[in-house]
């Protein structure tokens, strides 16, 4: 499930938009919860920037073959292929796909799941439930062009 739209901003969180020459254009989501995955989307397209949807780290891998994102956001727990051995074949890629931040989306996160986060390769790790500033925190460390 592919979805490239450009948004433009609309009114309810102005006061936290980034600024227009910080706005990169593509964001991976990939969660196999389809509530999940509308929630992070939408929120991350509040911003302004571009989303692209994978249900799964497979289906994940094989839009890396059409886009180049900025960040991903990827889920740690979904069938197939999990979020940490997504995130190892990511960072096993050519550059520019192995330097891609990947920031692990984690129910209930442990300790281990840190570790876990961590040992495949991802820069960081939101909770869920997140927070509006969970989000929009990672964002803000994208890499400038």
């Amino acid at each position: 499930m592919s979805d490239i739209t450009p948004e433009r901003p609309s009114g309810g969180v102005q006061e936290q938009r980034l600024s227009v020459s910080q706005i990169p254009s593509l964001i991976m989501v990939v969660d196999d919860d389809p509530n999940s995955l509308i929630l992070i989307s939408a929120l991350i397209k509040s911003y302004g920037y571009e989303v692209i949807e994978a249900e799964d780290g497979g289906q994940a891998i094989g839009l890396l073959n059409e886009f180049c994102p900025k960040m991903i956001f990827m889920d740690l727990q979904m069938p197939i292929m999990d979020g940490c051995v997504a995130t190892r074949h990511i960072r096993s890629m050519a550059h520019p796909y192995s330097s891609i931040p990947i920031i692990g989306l984690v129910a209930g996160a442990s300790r281990e799941d840190y570790k876990r986060c961590r040992a495949a390769g991802m820069d960081d790790f939101i909770s869920k439930p997140f927070r509006l500033e969970d989000i929009q925190r990672r964002l803000g460390l994208i890499p400038a062009a």
